[in-house]
């Protein structure tokens, strides 16, 4: 389980489930229907694969053409397919007692789109030290559907960022 523990696929489906059961803070909409609402982005410093240095943290986040299952088409305009992001991090930094099942070993921020949208920086990508400047502290996993909530709230509308 080593092995698999650091690759980013499978932080990816541990966490995907564990944020999932908290978009229902999101009001769903036809558009909504069609898409994912909550996107979890998960770097990790130590990896899978052999490392003269931990990775530098780093989140992708590239707008992109949405499909529509529907029509079978894509959208002419490119954006981020999600509401609400959730940037994880497999924090630990020793490879040999990572464990991503241990929640004390990650640190979550929450975002809505809209901020990543208004930034002034690289709309490709965001740093760690960048998102917290934007973020302030980190979201301890038992507050994580408060976080989602309140950034969903922020992305309708219903509240100031």
């Amino acid at each position: 389980m080593r092995n698999l523990v650091a690759t980013e696929t499978f932080r990816i489906f541990l966490l995907q489930p564990m944020a999932v059961p908290h978009l229902d803070c999101i009001r769903p909409t036809r558009r909504q229907q069609r898409k994912e609402p909550v996107e979890v982005k998960s770097p990790a410093y130590v990896q899978s694969w052999f490392q003269k240095a931990h990775s530098k943290i780093t989140f992708s986040g590239k707008k992109s053409l949405a499909w529509d299952r529907e029509s079978n088409r894509q959208s002419t305009e490119a954006k981020r397919q999600a509401d609400v992001y959730v940037f994880a991090v497999l924090a630990h930094q020793d490879k040999t007692t990572v464990n991503p099942l241990n929640l004390d070993q990650w640190e979550f921020w929450v975002l809505p789109t809209k901020a990543l949208d208004e930034r002034k920086r690289s709309q490709h990508s965001i740093t760690l030290k960048s998102l917290r400047m934007l973020c302030g502290d980190c979201w301890a996993f038992g507050s994580l559907q408060q976080a989602v909530m309140t950034a969903g709230k922020i992305q309708r509308g219903e509240l100031g960022m």
